[in-house]
């Protein structure tokens, strides 16, 4: 009891700051305690790492939108060919319906609209395609990275060591701990968090019975 009161004097042993201006006007003065200075350097970190968070995914976010509009200007493009092609198409298979050549011949229209560049449409084709299969390429590839990253708790329990440094629960020293430790009652479900790959399936030692999914 002892102990907690002299941890509890500490934390609440008030810190003064002073705030001197430049000019002749007097100082400020303020106290705070020792714990609310460590609590608002915590939210501080967590706001810092919420922001950080939140602008990874909105830089994602657009450059996955700027490819997907790329690759959209792609298919109107194409889309715009294929009607060009169709409407000759058609033109052609009025004239063939004539009766004779001399018929065929008045009829054909010489002019510039509705021409139709078949080599150049080749090409577009062929670049059209390779953009598709980029496409096809990035969407599997994202879709790969959404559904191998874990999302959840794999069990239903409470954290009984987290990650970073700790106090190691059998050697009584503090070291780095990589991983998170979930305690659960025994017969609780437990289930990939993500897609994953089951690298060892077994009895591990001091581990007891160890499943490791590698994402």
């Amino acid at each position: 009891m002892q102990k907690i009161k002299d941890l509890l004097k500490k934390a609440f042993t008030p810190i003064t700051i002073m705030f001197i201006p430049h000019s002749n006007s007097r100082s400020y003065r303020l106290k705070v305690p020792s714990v609310g200075i460590l609590i608002s350097f915590i939210f501080l970190v967590i706001g810092c790492i919420y922001v950080f968070t939140v602008t990874l995914g909105a830089l994602e976010y657009n450059r996955t939108k700027e490819k997907l509009d790329y690759y959209m200007g792609q298919f109107i493009e194409l889309k715009s060919s294929i009607v060009t092609l169709k409407e000759t198409e058609n033109e052609f298979k009025k004239l063939f319906s004539l009766g004779s050549k001399e018929e065929i011949l008045e009829n054909f229209d010489t002019s510039d609209s509705g021409s139709l560049d078949l080599d150049n449409l080749k090409e577009q084709i062929k670049v059209t395609m390779e953009t598709a299969g980029e496409i096809k390429d990035y969407l599997s590839e994202q879709r790969d990275i959404y559904l191998s990253t874990p999302v959840g708790w794999p069990v239903k329990g409470y954290i009984s060591s987290p990650f970073g440094k700790r106090t190691h629960p059998k050697t009584g020293k503090r070291d780095f701990h990589g991983g998170i430790d979930i305690a659960a009652g025994p017969g609780n479900p437990v289930r990939a968090t993500a897609d994953g790959i089951v690298s060892f399936a077994g009895w591990s030692g001091n581990n007891g019975n160890l499943v490791v999914l590698e994402h």
